[in-house]
């Protein structure tokens, strides 16, 4: 095992509904995972190590892979989507890892993990109208995502608050083509309950009272209504 950790850029690719599907289906959507990756990612899928995990992949590329180079690769995965494309949730990570015989290991990859189980992601893409629904997490956000992109708009990412067994962070959620449909996710994902929660994630606004409005920062959203999408200028 490493004795310390390295930094590498992390995704996860994970199947929607796998579980429901029979062992051929689940065989044959696994198939066409690998080749979809494979092929949209192109040199960089053999730039990375990937880990199997049934009806998900985690890949992992070392710190001399340029990370915005990786970032926007993964978010233009629904271009190169087959004719029938598995649904997946991918999540978009930056950390440092522990790598052992058996795999990799450490708080960033727990908190991957976390990030692809956040309830706002999977509704996001039983919502998509596309095949790919991404959630980034704090750090790729800020250091690559908020800079622009010419394939991809800063403005279509949306704040959430994720709070998942022990988890409690920041991340983006992004869904290409449905930007209403993530706002409305974005700002429902604020919102406990009942009141106020004690579970609501540091750094993270308190949901709005039964009935009121909250308007948030930077990204503007208005819940208690129907307005959602762009920010309101």
């Amino acid at each position: 095992m490493n004795e310390y950790p390295a930094p590498a850029t992390l995704a996860i690719a994970d199947i929607e509904g796998f579980a429901r599907r029979n062992d051929l289906e689940q065989r044959q959507a696994r198939d066409a995972l690998y080749t979809w990756l494979s092929g949209a990612l192109g040199a960089l899928w053999g730039r990375c190590v990937h880990e199997d995990r049934g009806d998900a992949v985690l890949m992992l590329w070392p710190a001399d892979v340029p990370r915005p180079v990786i970032v926007a690769a993964v978010l233009r995965l629904a271009e190169a989507a087959p004719a029938e494309p598995p649904r997946l949730r991918v999540v978009l990570h930056a950390g440092d890892v522990y790598r052992d015989p058996r795999g990799f290991v450490g708080g960033d990859v727990n908190e991957a993990f976390r990030l692809n189980e956040a309830p706002v992601l999977k509704a996001a893409l039983k919502r998509a109208r596309g095949p790919v629904a991404y959630l980034v997490s704090e750090q790729v956000h800020r250091g690559i995502v908020r800079y622009g992109d010419p394939a991809v708009d800063p403005e279509a990412f949306r704040p959430v608050g994720v709070a998942v067994k022990e988890t409690r962070v920041r991340a983006w959620l992004y869904v290409p083509g449905d930007d209403g449909d993530a706002a409305r996710l974005a700002a429902d994902a604020f919102r406990p309950p009942s009141g106020p929660s004690p579970d609501t994630p540091p750094g993270m606004p308190p949901g709005p009272v039964p009935g009121g409005v909250r308007i948030q920062g930077r990204n503007v959203t208005v819940t208690d209504s129907e307005i959602a999408g762009r920010d309101l200028r």
